[in-house]
């Protein structure tokens, strides 16, 4: 019986589904328990890792069975990214009233970005190739891959840097904007775009439809402007 039931377990976790029905089923979880302590720490992204990772170290699942399926759930990241146009267009009256402090903004935090990074590189020694793995940190995954990939650099390593630089803005964001009294909604949501990308924007959203639609604009603004600083370095 017990080996009956561990053929049917094995099974089961080796098919795609598994990974894609994991990542379903914490992820609900970690948004309903979000909502019901409002704890901005509790952010639903980093609440539900941290549940799968002990999930599948506690029941013995090697981490291969559940990326099959995970990998699914990720070559949907490029088509999410195009359907943030949605609120660029439906907020398109607001981009043309702020377009110069839309691209000075983007352009000027990416540079502070990029150079936070190189900076902290430098002062603790780490080599050329982590140093590339980093700068992209702040974008939207697809265009951190690819300029990764473009440089030489290690891609796992660019997927945490870009997941903790999200869940720092989403988790963070909306108490910044308290605490520095930004009245300012399109210069608050084009900081949160621009430093934390996709994640940030969900907490913009939250936040107003003003500022997840500016976050959204500097997504694209911000992506742009990395590559751009990124092929000068």
């Amino acid at each position: 019986m017990s080996d009956m039931l561990h053929t049917v377990m094995r099974t089961c976790t080796e098919t795609p589904f598994f990974g894609v029905v994991t990542c379903i089923v914490f992820y609900k979880i970690s948004l309903v328990l979000q909502q019901k302590t409002k704890i901005l720490l509790l952010n639903p992204l980093l609440t539900a890792t941290v549940f799968i990772i002990l999930f599948l170290k506690l029941c013995h699942i090697p981490y291969a069975h559940f990326k099959s399926g995970a990998d699914i759930l990720q070559s949907f990241l490029g088509p999410v990214t195009a359907i943030l146009a949605i609120a660029m267009y439906n907020q398109r009256k607001v981009l043309v009233a702020n377009l110069v402090p839309v691209l000075a903004g983007t352009v000027a935090g990416s540079a502070a970005c990029i150079g936070t990074v190189i900076a902290m590189c430098r002062l603790l020694h780490v080599d050329e190739r982590m140093l590339n793995s980093l700068l992209s940190k702040s974008v939207t995954t697809p265009i951190a891959l690819a300029l990764t990939e473009s440089k030489g650099g290690v891609l796992p390593l660019t997927m945490l840097a870009v997941v903790l630089s999200g869940i720092t803005g989403a988790v963070f964001a909306p108490g910044l904007v308290k605490v520095l009294h930004i009245k300012n909604k399109a210069a608050a949501g084009i900081a949160i775009g621009t430093c934390s990308h996709a994640l940030g924007t969900t907490t913009a959203l939250q936040m107003g439809e003003v500022y997840g639609a500016m976050s959204s604009i500097a997504i694209g603004c911000a992506g742009l402007a990395t590559t751009v600083l990124c092929i000068f370095l």
